[in-house]
């Protein structure tokens, strides 16, 4: 096998990545928040609407973690309680849920420079440059889940069966 390259919007890659890698649920954190002027920014609403709010991470299959997870979504477009965890990670994992992700709006790819205290968070050390992963997600017009992935260049980059006559 040969490492490859995926870009950002490679639909065979996020596949791929979430059949290699696992989301780590003893380090979910999900919490109802009050909106706030940024979140109000986000989902182009008013008033500070009640968010859902989750943290978690991404493992690989030796159990290092390699990419740290914030979503927030609109709670008044999720009809479902916080508690059930198991339709939270049916939306993470984007197959059938109670909110239909109809359609990608916006991936923003950066690198970005952070502080010691943000590298912390991910239990391992990813060196002083660390991608941020930006991307909102529409339910007919309006926006309904805001995702920031946090990881390393190296996550991009990883072993499969992939087919060499097409091009990367």
């Amino acid at each position: 096998m040969k490492k490859y390259k995926r870009n950002i919007d490679d639909s065979f890659f996020w596949i791929e990545f979430y059949k290699n890698n696992n989301i780590q649920l003893k380090n979910l954190i999900i919490e109802e928040i009050k909106g706030s002027k940024f979140t109000d920014s986000i989902f182009n609403s008013k008033n500070n609407q009640d968010i859902i709010s989750l943290r978690y991470d991404i493992v690989d299959r030796d159990g290092k973690t390699i990419s740290h997870i914030e979503t927030k979504i609109l709670k008044r477009s999720f009809d479902c309680s916080i508690s059930n965890t198991k339709s939270l990670i049916k939306i993470l994992k984007y197959e059938k849920s109670k909110i239909e992700i109809s359609n990608l709006f916006e991936r923003t790819l950066m690198s970005v420079y952070t502080s010691e205290r943000e590298i912390g968070s991910f239990n391992n050390n990813l060196g002083d440059k660390i991608l941020l992963i930006r991307t909102k997600y529409l339910s007919n017009a309006d926006v309904v889940m805001y995702k920031e992935e946090f990881t390393d260049l190296y996550t991009f980059i990883f072993e499969d069966k992939y087919d060499e006559r097409v091009s990367i």
